[in-house]
């Protein structure tokens, strides 16, 4: 019986090491996909520096993140951010629900710029062309088969906004 629980016990800790070793390594690259793939849908770059994963906590440190138009500069960035962490719950995941504990956005930055183009953007605010394209990202159908639609359920207990600021620079 002993040697039994010995072989379940190792069989255990190896499962969980290795879950851990895992998620570690292959979830910053499995986000840094997503994001290229959601760059090319809003038509926007999105930088990420380190990605730091802490599998068995279920929590998420994205630093030095920056969301940018794509014929813009850090200069032009319409969101900064030092760092996101976001902390989610194990056993809802189990029934198909996303709660999360808590999201964190350290050191956010919303930049608001007017172009000072005399083109076709003239005089237009950056977050004006971000929201109308992502608008037109939502009128787009649906998919035609329901199965494809997803019904997942998002919760989140906490929202936190660290030492938030907002840049206005409007050259005109």
């Amino acid at each position: 019986m002993k040697h039994t629980l010995k072989r379940i016990m190792f069989v255990l800790v190896a499962v969980l090491a290795l879950f851990w070793v895992a998620a570690s390594q292959l979830l910053p690259g499995v986000i840094r996909s997503q994001v290229q793939h959601l760059e090319t849908q809003i038509g926007a770059r999105i930088a990420i520096g380190a990605i730091q994963i802490e599998p068995l906590m279920l929590r998420a440190r994205l630093n030095d993140v920056a969301l940018m138009p794509l014929n813009g500069n850090a200069d032009d960035a319409l969101l900064t951010l030092k760092q996101l962490e976001v902390d989610a719950r194990f056993w809802p995941l189990l029934t198909g629900r996303v709660s999360l504990e808590r999201i964190v956005l350290d050191q956010p930055q919303a930049g608001l710029v007017r172009s000072a183009d005399r083109g076709r953007q003239a005089g237009v605010w950056n977050w004006l062309v971000f929201v109308d394209r992502l608008k037109a990202l939502g009128d787009q159908s649906p998919p035609a088969d329901p199965a494809q639609q997803s019904a997942i359920k998002v919760s989140v207990d906490e929202f936190v906004l660290k030492d938030g600021r907002v840049m206005v620079r409007d050259p005109r």
